[in-house]
């Protein structure tokens, strides 16, 4: 109850929900505890949860996404499919070996939505297990008094997927951002890795 009330300070959440996002693999399960003298049990939570719930429901409403693709996508990186991974990271045109003219406009922009809805989902779990709480709505963020923004950066090999860094750069005063290269020139703040 005390979590489902944070979480709703944030967003309407109901309670049969939490069961659901748990079932679908979108949250670790509570751990339930008995305490003497009381009916029934109590689950524990992880504090990231309180990240992870608010910023999903904003990426559905956002991004149209449905549960089950948030789903499909974080048990991408939580069981860390090496190889079905790369098909979030590398054009279209590179993954089935074809020239730029032999893809149809409509899957190649079908291929990078999917990436671009996968990174999303990415940065929720790499934002929540870093303590932050990722909103799509803004490029940057302020920890500490620095403003931050992040970046994606797999390694890849043999047509896998061996890590993901995400990164959260700090961003100087006057420094303006048009590319990874720039990008690449900001100091590291913190980073976070799945593999």
């Amino acid at each position: 109850q005390e979590l489902l009330k944070k979480i709703n300070e944030k967003c309407e959440f109901p309670s049969r929900k939490l069961t659901y996002y748990t079932n679908l693999g979108l949250i670790p399960k509570g751990i339930k505890t008995f305490i003497p003298y009381l009916k029934g049990s109590v689950s524990w939570f992880e504090k990231k949860v309180l990240l992870i719930i608010p910023a999903i429901e904003r990426l559905t409403k956002g991004y149209d996404l449905t549960l089950k693709e948030v789903s499909k996508y974080a048990n991408l990186i939580h069981n860390f499919n090496s190889e079905e991974l790369v098909n979030y990271f590398l054009p279209l045109e590179e993954i089935k070996g074809l020239n730029p003219e032999e893809c149809d406009e409509y899957i190649r922009y079908a291929h990078k939505l999917n990436q671009h809805k996968f990174k999303s989902i990415l940065k929720v779990y790499a934002y929540a297990k870093a303590g932050y709480e990722y909103d799509y709505r803004y490029l940057s963020f302020i920890v500490d008094d620095k403003s931050l923004i992040s970046s994606i950066e797999p390694e890849i090999s043999n047509s896998e997927v061996k890590k993901i860094y995400v990164r959260f750069l700090e961003l100087k005063p006057g420094i303006k951002i048009s590319n990874n290269e720039d990008l690449a020139n900001l100091p590291v703040f913190k980073e976070v890795i799945f593999s």
